[in-house]
């Protein structure tokens, strides 16, 4: 099978996660509300809980009011939201269903 095209495990998945992104700084002391819903989020996705969009839900929030309260700033923002419930740009395929 062609290493590319394989889909990661949950495990494999949740790890990429969590390895440094382009701004490894922006990772680093963040406020205690989204480490921990980082951190909620992650294992959801290892252990492929049903209720993973409540979390994803959970960390969003926590990044909207870090960012509104001015604990961090709108790149950080951003950059955090791509890193972890967003596709990266152009990954993105419609299916057939979709054209």
């Amino acid at each position: 099978m062609d290493e590319k095209k394989r889909k990661l495990t949950p495990e494999e998945e949740a790890a990429e996660l969590a390895k440094p992104g382009d701004h490894p700084e922006w990772e680093i002391g963040l406020p205690a509300a989204i480490q921990k819903d980082i951190d909620a989020y992650l294992e959801g996705v290892r252990s492929q809980v049903t209720y993973l969009d409540c979390l994803w839900d959970e960390l969003y929030g926590s990044i909207n009011a870090s960012q509104w309260g001015w604990d961090i700033s709108k790149e950080q923002a951003d950059y955090l939201r791509q890193k972890y419930l967003f596709e990266p740009e152009g990954s993105f395929l419609p299916t057939d269903s979709m054209l």
